[in-house]
């Protein structure tokens, strides 16, 4: 248990017990509620604690909340959406979401065998769908990875922790700006691409492109070998900025799972499955107190934009 306890945004004590606790990540704690789970801010008593210690876990507290937020703000902005865990209710108390007992793809993925390729191919197009979906939306995802890919009873994937999301508003073309730490669409793509890599490859790969909050991308001869993998081709395009959008990445793997591309990846053709690529409109001029103020992208050569 933390120090000082856990409270609720009015200060009130967050009453559960441990049994109660499905996770706890860097900004929130996610609990069991019957059948749902409800996320809330991680919110730390600051009684007992020195003055110094007092500040900092203010700073924290308030840090969490907004991320919290923001992620509500997601979900009033992109769901329903099919590779989104589903919302039930957004309250002051947090949110109120499905549970899926399956676990994360991470885990799986960990402690299971490559299922078939039918299924490994409608993992990748769900997370495809579902990035692209949010990219329409006006939103990057940043934390793309495969410890926030939930399965379903019947191994769907949901897409969730949307707290480091950046939200942009609706009038903006998503393609030219970046946030303040010049995160872009292609940032989002690279992300997504070592999630491909890993489904594809059936071993968890990460390479965090922020991780001193400045954009730093690796050689490419030092990213994995992709020649004998599903997908490599679209994957390295991911990997060296050759998409300059998701509608892009998106029509390359309708054309891979249709058969198309399927001899150039050095796969059967009859691979293909029937892939969900439902689309929802998205309430991008509905309340958000998470807009962020773009930057436009810097071409001059030591740009993030790669």
């Amino acid at each position: 248990m933390l120090k000082g306890g856990l409270i609720n945004p009015d200060g009130s004590r967050l009453r559960f017990v441990m049994e109660d606790v499905i996770g706890m990540g860097t900004f929130g704690i996610v609990l069991r509620r019957g059948k749902h789970a409800l996320k809330v801010a991680k919110l730390i008593s600051l009684s007992g604690f020195s003055e110094e210690e007092t500040a900092i876990l203010e700073s924290d507290n308030e840090s969490n909340l907004a991320c919290l937020e923001i992620e509500k703000d997601v979900y009033r902005r992109a769901a329903p959406f099919p590779g989104i865990a589903e919302c039930i209710e957004i309250s002051n108390e947090g949110i109120l979401m499905a549970f899926y007992d399956r676990g994360n793809l991470e885990d799986y993925i960990k402690n299971n065998p490559a299922p078939d390729v039918a299924q490994q191919v409608q993992w990748i197009m769900s997370a495809i769908s579902t990035v692209h979906h949010l990219h329409k939306c006006n939103i990057l995802v940043d934390d793309i990875a495969l410890r926030n890919m939930l399965l379903t009873e019947d191994l769907s994937i949901k897409m969730i922790d949307f707290g480091y999301c950046v939200l942009f508003p609706p009038e903006l073309d998503l393609t030219t700006v970046a946030d303040e730490h010049g995160l872009t669409i292609k940032g989002d793509i690279f992300h997504l691409g070592n999630l491909i890599y890993s489904i594809a490859a059936w071993e968890k790969f990460h390479f965090e492109l922020y991780p001193h909050l400045r954009y730093e991308r690796p050689p490419i001869d030092e990213l994995p070998d992709l020649a004998p993998l599903l997908f490599g081709k679209l994957i390295q395009k991911c990997w060296i900025g050759a998409y300059g959008d998701m509608q892009q990445l998106q029509d390359d793997a309708l054309r891979l799972c249709s058969g198309l591309d399927a001899s150039d990846e050095g796969k059967d053709k009859t691979f293909a499955a029937n892939v969900d690529c439902r689309r929802k409109s998205c309430d991008i001029d509905g309340p958000s107190s998470a807009i962020y103020t773009a930057h436009p992208i810097d071409t001059s050569g030591t740009s993030i934009a790669y």
